[in-house]
């Protein structure tokens, strides 16, 4: 009889047994996939990462730009080398700004 925590399975056994719901392929199942990122995330801030102050920059490209993109990693390079150069010269400016 299925349950909310598994399923009971008969199949190859002597004795009625519980089996937990899982996935088979990893890095498919989202919730898995989820569970590995936050314990990968957490594990960044507890024990890798210095306790400093750190600013999160976002890309946002059309979405015919990010297709395209995935599909040729060489437009990606170029689009992530021209992001990364235009904070490095925001930061030079500020830092001019603030002397």
């Amino acid at each position: 009889m299925p349950d909310a925590i598994g399923t009971t399975s008969h199949a190859h056994s002597i004795a009625p047994m519980l089996v937990a719901f899982s996935c088979e392929p990893r890095g498919v199942c989202c919730s898995c996939g989820a569970r590995r990122t936050a314990h990968s995330a957490a594990n960044l801030v507890d024990r890798v990462l210095p306790d400093v102050p750190r600013r999160q920059w976002v890309l946002s490209a059309p979405l015919d730009l990010r297709l395209t993109m995935a599909r040729e990693a060489t437009l990606l390079s170029a689009v992530v080398r021209i992001f990364c150069s235009e904070i490095e010269r925001l930061f030079v400016t500020w830092r001019f700004r603030s002397t």
